[in-house]
């Protein structure tokens, strides 16, 4: 397709795509050693990583008892899965991590049901939670 400028035309796209990156993540956090570009993040810039937190602190708090506290970080959780992990890779380890992400999502979903059947029967309202069930199961 691209006969003998096949290597030159993708280092060009490459390029262009780490400028729109380090445009958006700055300068710094996108590094080259060699030929192998680096992204320095640490983990708390990674939703996954605020998920997995947010998740134990809501797993501490059910241990405790504070429901209420649990389901907020357990929303907090929630609010942090959006759509399908790693949609586009066919790399093993990302697949992996995909269905391990799901399974947590799945998780944090029946985390917040258990919540909120003990709120329930604090006196808080049954009807939401028979919605969220529906939901759930559905």
């Amino acid at each position: 397709m691209w006969g003998e400028n096949v290597l030159i035309t993708l280092t060009n796209a490459l390029q262009v795509h780490i400028s729109q990156l380090r445009r958006m993540v700055g300068k710094r956090t996108v590094r080259m050693q060699g030929d192998i570009y680096f992204l320095d993040i640490g983990p708390e810039a990674v939703d996954a990583e605020q998920m997995v937190e947010f998740i134990q602190e809501g797993a501490r708090m059910i241990r405790g008892e504070h429901f209420g506290r649990a389901a907020e970080f357990f929303n907090e959780a929630i609010s942090l899965c959006r759509g399908t992990p790693y949609p586009d890779v066919s790399d093993a380890d990302l697949i992996a991590r995909r269905f391990r992400l799901i399974g947590l999502r799945d998780q944090i979903r029946e985390d917040l049901v258990e919540c909120h059947i003990e709120l329930a029967q604090l006196g808080h309202e049954l009807a939401e939670v028979i919605a969220d069930v529906r939901e759930l199961v559905s």
